[in-house]
């Protein structure tokens, strides 16, 4: 199985860089970590880019994110019920 995903995202690429080092540091062993310069390259990283547009409010794609996890998760255990992972 795929390592689960730590994504993070900043504008300012020294901040993003600072972060992506920091938490690689110390989840590297556990996580895939991985950065994106902006809301809009998180979205496209996730798959997700062409569900929103510009302008989309942040609750509203939180909300969307929090569900696929959700389902994913329970997909999963599913999946792990039936000896398929």
């Amino acid at each position: 199985m795929a390592a689960p995903v730590i994504m993070t995202v900043d504008d300012e690429p020294g901040v993003l860089n600072a972060v992506e080092r920091d938490l690689r540091r110390h989840y590297r062993r556990d996580y895939r970590v991985i950065k994106a310069g902006s809301g809009a390259e998180a979205l496209q990283a996730l798959g997700v880019g062409r569900l929103f547009g510009p302008g989309t409010p942040t609750r509203e794609l939180v909300e969307y994110l929090r569900e696929e996890v959700a389902k994913r998760r329970s997909e999963r255990d599913a999946a792990g019920r039936r000896g398929c992972v």
